[in-house]
């Protein structure tokens, strides 16, 4: 049961009907309502740099490919591009709430 955008209970069919009164009352099919997801670490702004340097261990990864990339490309257009396009994926994914820790925060 939701009311106004808040899970208030949750029920099976015939005990909603009955503890609940609604003029409003819709039946999703095979679905299922969450709260929004939660992601505590992220690092939005490197969506750009996604698929750019894959199976290496995490020293040669930072060291030879991600440090040297970022220092050449990330600016804060960079930034605010890549993260408008993450928090666009993360919303098409149910994730409502999200930390970063990348450059240019504001």
């Amino acid at each position: 049961v939701v009311d106004k955008g808040v899970i208030i209970a949750l029920l099976n069919k015939e005990e909603a009907f009955k503890n609940y009164k609604t003029l409003n009352h819709r039946h999703f099919e095979n679905h299922v309502i969450t709260p929004g997801l939660i992601n505590c670490h992220t690092h939005v702004g490197m969506t750009l740099l996604r698929g750019y340097s894959d199976d290496l261990c995490l020293s040669d990864w930072l060291n030879k490919d991600i440090w040297p990339t970022e220092r050449e490309f990330v600016s804060p257009d960079f930034v605010e591009v890549g993260s408008e396009l993450a928090m666009a994926e993360m919303i098409r994914g149910g994730t409502t709430t999200f930390n970063d820790m990348y450059f240019f925060p504001d």
